[in-house]
Order: C-alpha cells, then sequence, then structure tokens
C-alpha cells in the first residue's frame, strides 16, 4: 500500500514538475545573451594566443626552435632572418647577429657578428604574470666561457622575443619556426672561432 501511494506521488510530482522545469529552462536561455562582434573577436583572439603559446612550448620542449629576427629593431642590425637568429637545437641553443660596429665618428662601420653558443642545462615554462608574458627560461653553459647563462623566451601576441640575460643586451626577434622551415644560414659552422672573438667583445 505504502508503496503503491508513493508511486502515484512520484508520478504527480513528474506531471507538475516538468512544465516547471522546462519554464525555468526556457528563462535561462532568454536570459543567456549572445555574444557581441567585438566579444566574438576577442575570444578568438584570446583562443590563438592560447594555441601560439602551446605550439611554441611544444616546439621548445621538442628541442626544434627558431626566432627569425624581423629586422624591426633597425639600428645597427639591420639584417634579418636568414643570419639574424635564435635556436634550440637538440642540447644546443644558439644566438646569431650580424651587424655593423662603428668606428671613428661613426660614419664608417665594420661588419661585425656575435655568436654565442651553449650547452642546455634546464628549461623553465613560466604563465603570464602583471605586464609580463608566458614565458620560458632556458639556461645553459657557454661553449667558451663555461659561464652558466640564461636566455628568456617571452612570447607576445604579435611576435617572439629571446632576450639574453646577462647585460649584453641582444635580443632577437620575430616569427618562429621549426628548425627545418626557417631555413637559416649559420656562420661559423664546426668552427669556434666567431664563438671566441664574440666572447672576446663582451
Amino acid at each position: 500500500m505504502r508503496l503503491k501511494y508513493l508511486s502515484i506521488l512520484i508520478l504527480v510530482f513528474i506531471i507538475v514538475g516538468a512544465p516547471t522545469a522546462n519554464a525555468q529552462s526556457s528563462t535561462d536561455k532568454k536570459t543567456e545573451k549572445p555574444l557581441s562582434k567585438r566579444d566574438k573577436r576577442q575570444l578568438l583572439k584570446a583562443k590563438k594566443l592560447e594555441a601560439k603559446i602551446e605550439e611554441v612550448i611544444m616546439l621548445i620542449e621538442a628541442r626544434n626552435f627558431v626566432i627569425k629576427d624581423d629586422g624591426a629593431t633597425g639600428g645597427l642590425y639591420p639584417q634579418s632572418g636568414l643570419v639574424n637568429f635564435f635556436r634550440i637545437k637538440n642540447d644546443t641553443v644558439t644566438f646569431q647577429r650580424q651587424g655593423a660596429k662603428p668606428l671613428g665618428t661613426g660614419v664608417q662601420e665594420a661588419e661585425v657578428i656575435d655568436k654565442f653558443q651553449g650547452i642546455i642545462q634546464s628549461l623553465n615554462v613560466i604563465e603570464a604574470e602583471g605586464d609580463l608574458p608566458p614565458r620560458v627560461v632556458v639556461s645553459y653553459l657557454d661553449r667558451i666561457t663555461r659561464e652558466f647563462r640564461r636566455t628568456v623566451i617571452y612570447i607576445f601576441p604579435s611576435r617572439v622575443e629571446a632576450r639574453r640575460e646577462d647585460g649584453t643586451g641582444l635580443v632577437i626577434r620575430g616569427k618562429y619556426y621549426t628548425i627545418e622551415n626557417a631555413r637559416v644560414r649559420e656562420l661559423g659552422i664546426n668552427s669556434e672561432r666567431l664563438l671566441v672573438e664574440t666572447a672576446q667583445r663582451y
């Protein structure tokens, strides 16, 4: 008898409660405002940036990463891309920049090539905080001086930057690539002369 009574109560609850639930669902849908075009653009940009951050970190961790300089900073290093680059390949990090060195009054200029290489010790991913974008800290031992060095890779929405944190002020900024797609021209391959000359300047 109790079971029959309980069944009747459940049936009544379902019949009476169903319209209420549907009405609540309908009200919720009405209160949800569609995204504006501006909000949609911002959401799309956020998704693209998130995908870019993930791809950059993936390539760095795979040790298959190149930044080709876009030449936007100009100055004494106007050349871009082909010879001005930052690369992580296997356990080696390479920072190469070709430009000009002022002589005397600065009217005459002599070509100079900065090239650093190191053996990677660690990669540390840091999330965005404050005004700083997401970044990856690459710690390595300099091939020539054997000193401990760091380069920080900043992931901006429009570009990627590699900055040496040693007071030299050397920066490579631009688009990122895999090693195969970058097709950069490394100077002084299998030679330590450029590395030694650069180390002597700094």
